[in-house]
């Protein structure tokens, strides 16, 4: 992604919340870079949130040499204290969580055959009880303030299912219908919860297959729109849904796969 730093290099001449903090986790690589960077740009304070460390920081250094503001936060989302110091630093630094983007998954390819039960453990760990606790932290604040958006990542896989992926199928549907109770708990609050649906997405759990030129042609060709989205597609989307502009959206899942759920 190339930055436009001369229209962004005073953060006081940025459009969009200059004050606001965002939260976005697994933020250090594909989606969740692109995020980081999306909402930099927009002029949020990105509190950066990862296991890997030098990834996430670097996302870090981009940012702030283009002008932006953001920092790192080392955590295990599937900890609940991990989660929890985490939040209080961020809170404590930042004084206050606009948005958060529950984007941190991992997936271990196997069905019932071949999953090992350890396999299946920590994509439920990671993906779906990690979405749950920084849900659960960052909306103990959002309640007290009165607002804020959330916004869960997840997959056509999660409505569509998936071969050979048992338990990322199952989280992803998971995450689905956990963030439509969150928003229907939150609505009084007045805080959204909504949830983007990717198909296929060109990041490293993917790269080496759409590397493979035979691989990449047939791939497109299953998609209306002919290619795989890049990350930048996807979070263009979560920001609007942490905009204003998606102030009447609650419980809603945004599918962004180029046509691909559409298709017969």
């Amino acid at each position: 992604m190339e930055w436009r730093t001369e229209e962004y290099a005073n953060p006081t001449e940025w459009s969009g919340n200059s004050m606001d903090t965002v939260i976005v986790t697994g933020g250090s690589h594909g989606i969740g870079r692109a995020t980081c960077v999306r909402f930099a740009r927009e002029g949020y304070h990105v509190a950066v949130m990862d296991i890997e460390e030098d990834a996430g920081q670097d996302v870090v250094r981009e940012i702030e040499e283009a002008g932006g503001s953001a920092d790192f936060w080392q955590t295990d989302v599937g900890n609940a204290e991990s989660v929890r110091d985490a939040v209080e630093g961020i809170l404590g630094r930042w004084g206050s969580i606009e948005a958060l983007v529950s984007n941190a998954a991992i997936i271990n390819r196997g069905g019932l055959e071949t999953l090992t039960l350890e396999e299946w453990d920590e994509q439920v760990r990671v993906n779906l009880t990690g979405s749950f606790l920084v849900s659960r932290e960052v909306a103990a604040h959002m309640i007290e303030a009165h607002k804020g958006a959330i916004v869960h990542v997840s997959s056509i896989t999660g409505t569509h299912g998936g071969a050979n992926g048992a338990g990322y199928v199952a989280t992803k549907g998971g995450i689905l219908a956990m963030g439509m109770s969150i928003a229907l708990d939150l609505a009084p609050h007045g805080v959204r919860v909504n949830a983007v649906a990717p198909g296929t997405v060109s990041t490293r759990l993917t790269r080496e297959k759409l590397s493979e030129p035979a691989r990449a042609s047939q791939i497109a060709a299953g998609i209306p729109l002919g290619r795989a989205a890049e990350p930048e597609d996807i979070a263009d989307v979560i920001h609007f849904l942490c905009t204003d502009d998606a102030r009447y959206m609650t419980g809603s899942v945004v599918t962004v796969d180029g046509g691909i759920t559409a298709s017969p």
